[in-house]
């Protein structure tokens, strides 16, 4: 009698035909099972042959038997074998330490009997990437703001592969934008900045020192309005789609002034002007050659500042009454009016033990003819070009109750 195929059935049920040596199995559940083969013939009668498993689930036989004639069903014998199972399935990755090239992927591991020897982590559904631990950092070396979908399966001890997790997205940091100044007014600032990076949102911008507070939206241009007289710390960072901010851009350094006076001019501020600083711009003119600031501030302390052509050319420091430097006079007192205000030279804040190292705080120096001269003094720089001919003067009168006076800042000779 010729044999057309075999009848495959475990557990009394749930039967399968193999045909020409090719069996059709489903997924089995972990567990004993018992596995009988059985051969069919042209007539469709059947005899039973004992079947085991490798982990694979692929079948191998014991004996096969000759099919019956009666068409009765003959089992020789019975046997229970393991199904192994499959290590649970690792958690959702999640992400940090994020970077403009990469991240970590980190993600909960998994539990199976035999122990896990490995996960595997798969990157948009390509090729998956080896880590016996919990975490992977990828590093794509690509451009910045590019987001990557995850998934990640574990491998017991027996090489038995659990589920996949679930996906989870993540983005790298966009790159920082460019900023290039274009122009000022005396209350406003106008400057570019590149747009380099997807998924962008928005722009963080930073003023004077401290965070501004609002958002800029879009443009490649961007101008800042109502602005007062003063300095401007100008930076950006860039925010993705996911809400990471990207390192910080460069910094503009802007300062914008008043109607600049004319050298030679003398301007003061009488008893009551308490600023940090006052600012006035001063057209040198297009001469070239020595100029010289003449000042006075009084008794009670105030430094003198000249800035040129991006440069500090003058710092006088503190000048008055010496009484404001010994610690039974006012030194307390003028302490107090500095206590966490910036350094102009330093930009640190006060106290600032590194530049100063006896209180944290600038000595206050006193012109020895003293009476009413202890603020007075000269102070020149050397102005070697006939461009750049604006010189922003500084005044910084941090103690109320105060007065100085500018006598002059000479054309240069």
């Amino acid at each position: 009698m010729r044999i057309t195929g075999y009848m495959i059935t475990y557990d009394d049920a749930n039967y399968m035909i193999e045909f020409e040596g090719f069996t059709l199995l489903g997924t089995l559940t972990s567990g004993k099972r018992l596995l009988t083969r059985s051969a069919i013939d042209a007539y469709m009668n059947a005899d039973s042959s004992l079947y085991s498993t490798y982990a694979s689930n692929r079948l191998v036989p014991y004996q096969l038997l000759t099919p019956a004639i009666d068409c009765t069903l003959s089992i020789t014998s019975t046997e229970t074998y393991d199904i192994p199972s499959a290590p649970t399935t690792p958690g959702i990755p999640t992400f940090s330490l994020t970077t403009i090239s990469g991240y970590r992927v980190n993600f909960t591991g998994s539990t199976d009997e035999s122990g896990i020897k490995r996960y595997e982590v798969s990157k948009d559904g390509g090729a998956t990437a080896i880590s016996t631990g919990l975490s992977l950092f990828y590093d794509n070396l690509d451009t910045a703001g590019i987001e990557s979908s995850w998934l990640v399966r574990s491998i017991d001890n027996t090489d038995v592969v659990s589920a996949w997790s679930g996906s989870a997205s993540w983005q790298t940091l966009t790159e920082p934008p460019v900023l290039a100044f274009e122009s000022k007014t005396g209350s406003s600032i106008t400057f570019s900045r590149t747009h380099v990076s997807p998924g962008v949102a928005s722009y963080w911008t930073t003023l004077a020192g401290q965070e501004s507070g609002f958002w800029l939206q879009g443009g490649s241009t961007i101008e800042i309005v109502s602005l007062s007289v003063g300095d401007y710390t100008i930076r950006m960072q860039t925010k993705n789609l996911y809400g990471l901010l990207s390192p910080f851009s460069n910094t503009l350094y802007v300062t914008l002034t008043a109607q600049a006076v004319p050298c030679n001019s003398s301007f003061s501020y009488p008893s009551g002007e308490q600023s940090y600083p006052t600012i006035t711009s001063v057209d040198l003119g297009s001469g070239t050659g020595i100029s010289t600031l003449t000042y006075d501030a009084k008794g009670i302390p105030d430094r003198f500042i000249a800035k040129w052509n991006g440069n500090v050319v003058i710092d006088t420091g503190y000048r008055g009454d010496s009484n404001y430097d010994y610690v039974g006079g006012n030194r307390q007192i003028f302490i107090d009016a500095l206590l966490g205000k910036l350094d102009p030279i330093t930009n640190n804040t006060y106290p600032d033990i590194g530049t100063y190292p006896d209180d944290g705080y600038p000595r206050v120096i006193s012109n020895p003819l003293g009476g009413f001269d202890v603020g007075k003094g000269t102070a020149s720089f050397n102005k070697i070009t006939s461009t750049s001919n604006i010189i922003n003067l500084y005044v910084y009168a941090p103690l109320s109750g105060t007065a100085w006076e500018i006598s002059s800042l000479s054309c240069p000779a």
